[in-house]
């Protein structure tokens, strides 16, 4: 690490002795402000790493997963009996995070931490590729740090999610894809990892092999999508192998159950396009310079991003549907980075100095709207860890804890019934799952223990008549303001 880190700064020595002062001033300024970013989102993140309960729904909901393989259960299976025990994510980051909890013991900071080094591998590899389209270092630099500061990525950093895994495969295999000859059958075999970390990766490869056309390979591209399609077809073999029918129904179905909004999505790209006008300006230069070749890769990337950003309206979806679209910006400012200096450079100085102003803006931009609502529990580590000691402690008891959080069975005797309350739910909607079931376990006190939400559940587990066999059959322990405990 050290002795890349040593290259980047003598390269940055070298391109600051032959750049104008304009450039210079406008390079320096806008590595300073985004490492200056790029300190203040990890001081927010960090206490995520020592924080031992889950952060939110889909972090507690990939650790319960993750320790369940840990300690030798099947993730992938039929949901039609308690526990409500399934995953509608593909298989890599999971078993990862449970070797590293095997190895470490039942830490919710090992997971965490291994999403956050690849969310830093990703960064990395979109500064390799910038540095191979540009030539540029501080290019480079640019598009590798606002990755990880893009807001929906940094709403999403510090937990324990498979995102970042695909994200890294992903972007490996753009950088292969740029490097061009044989390391492209090696971006196709990083493609196929990246959607055996999560299903929904296939937009990206897509749209990177479909550039093969542009540069006038048809016969290639069909040979890198057979290649595609046949690592393809194995992996699933393996996966049917391993876990059968019930990995299919798990990642295939159960992770298509649910209502559309398609108004959430377009709104949201909406939002995004006003709080980052600049990364979308670069993107659209990058679009408009495809056939250049040295933009492709963004331009190809914006649609598949897009497209992906608006399946946000999905119920349920979370910010992880902007990764791709966060990286295509990121590259695109990569690349236009180096333009925007040189036309600053032919401008006059009043001109120059809106310009900068405008790029430090859109920094702010970036800081602002990345930390607002992050997951960061910085100073409310310690009132947050007293805050949850009644939840925890319906755990310590052996046996089934109907609740609607996940993942606070890591490393204790009780266990969730379910490791996706809110999926379970949109089946419970869609009649996929009988409430009965649920129904039948509550009137013989199956369950060891019982959490209920105190107002209205938004997931639609605990509906009216589900609350009257809780308070019928159980007995109150407690209660807070947004909870209420019961025991048997």
């Amino acid at each position: 690490m050290s002795v890349v880190l040593e290259g980047i700064s003598r390269r940055l020595r070298t391109e600051a002795r032959t750049e104008s002062l304009t450039s210079f001033v406008a390079n320096s300024i806008a590595i300073a402000v985004l490492v200056l970013l790029f300190i203040a989102v990890t001081l927010r993140i960090a206490p995520n790493f020592l924080y031992p309960y889950p952060l939110e729904a889909g972090d507690g909901g990939m650790l319960s997963s993750a320790w369940r393989v840990a300690t030798g259960s099947p993730i992938y299976n039929p949901v039609q009996h308690a526990p409500f025990v399934f995953n509608i994510h593909s298989p890599i980051f999971i078993h990862l995070s449970a070797f590293i909890l095997k190895l470490f013991g039942p830490y919710a900071g090992g997971p965490r931490l291994l999403a956050e080094l690849m969310l830093i591998g990703a960064s990395f590899f979109v500064f390799l590729t910038t540095r191979r389209l540009t030539g540029s270092i501080t290019a480079s630099i640019v598009a590798a740090l606002v990755l990880p500061l893009e807001r929906h990525v940094v709403r999403r950093s510090g937990l324990a999610i498979c995102d970042f895994c695909s994200l890294l495969f992903l972007m490996a295999g753009v950088y292969f894809w740029v490097v061009g000859g044989k390391w492209r059958w090696a971006a196709v075999a990083s493609f196929v990892l990246a959607f055996f970390s999560k299903q929904s990766a296939v937009l990206v490869p897509q749209a990177v092999m479909l550039t093969a056309l542009v540069e006038r390979k048809r016969l290639r591209i069909l040979l890198y999508e057979g290649a595609y399609l046949l690592l393809m077809g194995a992996g699933f073999g393996v996966c049917w192998l391993i876990w059968g029918k019930a990995f299919f129904l798990d990642t295939m179905y159960y992770g298509t159950v649910t209502r559309f909004d398609p108004w959430v999505g377009f709104l949201s790209i909406l939002l995004t396009v006003a709080t980052y006008p600049l990364f979308f300006i670069a993107a659209g230069w990058a679009v408009m310079r495809a056939f250049r070749r040295k933009t492709l890769i963004p331009a190809a990337l914006l649609p598949a991003g897009l497209i992906q950003a608006y399946l946000v309206g999905n119920a349920g979806a979370s910010h992880a549907y902007f990764f791709d679209l966060s990286a295509a910006l990121a590259l695109s400012m990569g690349l236009f980075w180096p333009y925007l200096v040189a036309v600053m450079e032919r401008t006059q100085a009043r001109t120059r100095r809106i310009a900068l102003v405008f790029v430090v803006v859109q920094a702010v931009l970036i800081f602002s709207a990345a930390l607002y609502k992050s997951e960061g529990r910085g100073v409310f580590l310690e009132s947050q860890i007293k805050g949850e000691a009644q939840h925890v402690s319906m755990y310590e008891r052996p046996g089934m804890v109907l609740s609607t959080r996940t993942g606070y069975d890591l490393g204790r005797v009780g266990m969730d019934f379910t490791t996706d309350p809110h999926r379970l739910g949109q089946l419970l909607i869609a009649g996929l799952v009988p409430r009965e079931e649920i129904e039948r376990l509550v009137r013989e006190r199956q369950f060891s223990a019982v959490i209920m939400p105190a107002d209205e559940d938004p997931l639609g587990i605990f509906d009216a008549n589900l609350r009257r066999l809780v308070e019928g059959n159980y007995r109150q322990l407690g209660q807070t303001r947004k909870e209420i405990y019961f025991l048997r």
